[in-house]
Order: C-alpha cells, then sequence, then structure tokens
C-alpha cells in the first residue's frame, strides 16, 4: 500500500508534468501560428508584387523554407528558390544538400528544399542521396520533395532508391503509386526481377496498380515464386489486369499451401467468373483458416448469379462450415429472396420447398430471423406453412 503522504507526492509530480507538458505544447503551437501567420502574409504580399510586376525580395534559406511550408504558389516558389540560388551559390547549396559539406540539419533541409525548389538540374542527385539518408527527417523530405516533383526523372530516383533496399520501402511505393507522369510503369519492370523479394513485392503491387500488361510474362513467372508475399501479391495484379489467359494460374493458386496466397487468390477469382472458378472458390468455403472462408464468401457474393448453382450444391455437399458459408452468400447475393419469391408463387414445388428449407436450416438463426424480416407478415405464415407440409418425395436434395 502506497501511504497518504506518498500517494500526494506522485500525484503533485504527475500534476506538475503534464501541466508543464501542456504548457510547452500551448508555447509550440503559439509559436508555429505566428511563424506561419507571418509566413502567409509574406506569401500574399510576394504574390500582389509578383502580379504587379514588382521584382521579388533576397530571401534566406530558412526564409524560404518557411514561406514553402506556408504554401507558396508554384510559379512562385520556383522563382524564389532561384533567387535564393543565385544569391547564395548552386555549388553550396548542392554540397549542403548531398551531404558532403557538413552542416546541421535544418541547414541539409533548406538546402534540399531550395534546390528542388530551383529545379536545379543537379538536385536528383542530391535527393538520391537524401533519400538513403539514415536522418528520417532527411529522407522523409525527399521523397516528399520527389513526389512534388512528379516527373520521369523523379520516378527513376524512386524505383533506383527501392530497388537499392533504401530505408522505408513501403513509403518509396506509396510515393510512386501517387505519381501521375504518363508512362509510369515502364520503369517498374527491374522491381520485378530484383533479387530481394520485398522488391520484387512491391514492384508487383505497383504494377498492379498501374494496370500495365507489359510485365505481364514477368508477374506470371512469380507466381510460382519461393516467397509466399511474392506469390500472394502475384496473384492480386492477375486478378487486376484479369487476362483470359490467367485463369487457370488464378485457379491453382485457390490451393497455395500458404492462407495467404489462398486470400489474395479468392480475392482475384472474383475476376474470372465461370463454372471452374466458382467451384474452385467453394472449396474454400470449409477452408481451415476464417480469413480464408471469408475471401471465398466475399469473392462469391462478387461473381453474383454466376457462382449460384456450385454455392448451391454445397448446402449439401459441403461440411456445416462450408453449408453455413454458402447460406450466406446466397442470402447476400439476393438468391434467397428469389428462390423465397418463387416458392410463394409456387406452392407445391417441393424440390423448391426443400431448397428453401435447407437455405434457412444451414443460414443460422439470425440470417434465418433476416430472412423472415424481409417478408411481409402474411407471406411469413405462408412460407412456414409450405415449409411444414410432409415431403411427397423421398428425395432430400433440390439443385
Amino acid at each position: 500500500m502506497i501511504s497518504p503522504h506518498h500517494l500526494s507526492i506522485v500525484t503533485l509530480t504527475v500534476v506538475t508534468a503534464w501541466s508543464a507538458t501542456t504548457i510547452l505544447i500551448l508555447l509550440d503551437f503559439q509559436l508555429r501560428s505566428r511563424r506561419n501567420a507571418r509566413a502567409s502574409v509574406m506569401v500574399a504580399r510576394l504574390s500582389s508584387d509578383r502580379a504587379a510586376g514588382h521584382s521579388l525580395p533576397d530571401l534566406t534559406r530558412s526564409e524560404f523554407q518557411a514561406l514553402v511550408q506556408a504554401g507558396l504558389p508554384r510559379r512562385v516558389e520556383t522563382v524564389l528558390a532561384q533567387q535564393v540560388r543565385a544569391h547564395e551559390g548552386d555549388a553550396v547549396l548542392l554540397a549542403l544538400a548531398d551531404g558532403s559539406k557538413q552542416a546541421s540539419l535544418d541547414e541539409r533541409l533548406q538546402a534540399l528544399q531550395v534546390v528542388a525548389s530551383g529545379r536545379h538540374p543537379e538536385a536528383y542527385a542530391a535527393l538520391a542521396a537524401a533519400i538513403r539518408s539514415p536522418q528520417i527527417e532527411i529522407a522523409a523530405l525527399a521523397l516528399r520533395l520527389l513526389r512534388g516533383l512528379n516527373d520521369e526523372r523523379a520516378i527513376g530516383v524512386l524505383v533506383d532508391a527501392l530497388a537499392s533496399g533504401a530505408p522505408s520501402p513501403s513509403r518509396i511505393a506509396a510515393a510512386l503509386d501517387r505519381m501521375t507522369v504518363a508512362g509510369r510503369g515502364q520503369h517498374l519492370g527491374s522491381l520485378l526481377k530484383n533479387d530481394s523479394q520485398t522488391v520484387r513485392f512491391w514492384g508487383l503491387l505497383l504494377v498492379g496498380r498501374d494496370g500495365t500488361s507489359q510485365w505481364l510474362d514477368d508477374v506470371r513467372r512469380l507466381m510460382t515464386d519461393a516467397s509466399p508475399q511474392v506469390r500472394r501479391a502475384a496473384v492480386e495484379v492477375l486478378g487486376r489486369l484479369a487476362h483470359p489467359d490467367d485463369h487457370g494460374r488464378v485457379l491453382a493458386s485457390l490451393a497455395d499451401p500458404v492462407p495467404m496466397v489462398r486470400v489474395h487468390a479468392a480475392r482475384a477469382a472474383a475476376s474470372f467468373a465461370g463454372a471452374a472458378m466458382s467451384h474452385g472458390l467453394v472449396r474454400l468455403l470449409s477452408d481451415r483458416e476464417w480469413v480464408v472462408r471469408a475471401a471465398a464468401r466475399a469473392g462469391l457474393c462478387r461473381m453474383g448469379t454466376a457462382a449460384t448453382e456450385a454455392v448451391t450444391r454445397t448446402l449439401w455437399e459441403g461440411d456445416p462450415f462450408a453449408a453455413n458459408n454458402a447460406a450466406e452468400v446466397l442470402f447476400l447475393t439476393g438468391a434467397t429472396g428469389t428462390f423465397i419469391s418463387r416458392l410463394l408463387k409456387q406452392p407445391n414445388d417441393r424440390p423448391l420447398a426443400r431448397l428453401v428449407d435447407r437455405l434457412i436450416t444451414a443460414s443460422g438463426p439470425q440470417i434465418a430471423r433476416a430472412v423472415y424480416d424481409r417478408l411481409e407478415p402474411h407471406e411469413q405464415l405462408e412460407l412456414k406453412g409450405i415449409l411444414a407440409a410432409p415431403p411427397t418425395v423421398t428425395s432430400d436434395r433440390a439443385l
């Protein structure tokens, strides 16, 4: 037990620390707000001066960076950066930017901003060095600046950085994904041949996002890669591209020994609707991994009526897991409602009645309630009466 005296000391210490932290946060916020307000006023003044044809003032690196952070029109930003370049000298700025000259973190960040905004031809080399920096702030700024440049040379720098194992491959891939340069896909092929499975993985995802088919042969080759991570990305790409010749490859991936690959194969399978693919997906409704079963359900729902026959058969042919999942798919795709509507119009159709009865039984209590809730009160009574009628045939199976 803590004594009241010690407890009060601990409480006072915590309250004091919390108060001090709050004050520091408020002071920092106030300083940032004032700095941004001043920068915003300068941005407005610079824009109006430029519109009036007046000359723009010389700025230091730090002043220019503050203006950029406050938000400069792109043309004004470029002109101001070029003035800073002329004032401070390209040689000094590049030495600071690429790290060849000893400098503080802020000085290097400011120099990177200037050479990139000022469109110096050597800016790409400096950014290529910066993106590999162990200093997170420098690498993050280089990534943002390259994304902002948004041209083929910037794409080349990012691809090379990803291929060479630069830190934060996911962030580099995300930056490449946001680039809007036409023909971006032509730079991605080398990633698919890289020795690193991580690089091949991100290369595949980028190819899929780009939607280009020029690397399709490489994607197909990677369907049998030793890395499950790569195989799962490859089948995802085939699902996105949906080339008819890849039907068999996606179908084979549904039986991959690794659950992660089966999940992505199930998602890709929906792009290849057909009897073979729907039956392949139906088999996954009894998979030992719940995430695979969920992906199979989602894939079958996307297939819609094209998979109804295969799913319906599973009500009788599958294990309890599969039957329950099949009933859920039929409910979500509207097939259950269609069967019930037909039965209410044809109450003497005993095979159809057995199908509906099996559907409701296999669905479980929650979906069964939802099935009845969608009916009018008189339809609920009528359906229950039809299902309660004694069978007239011996078979307990309807397709």
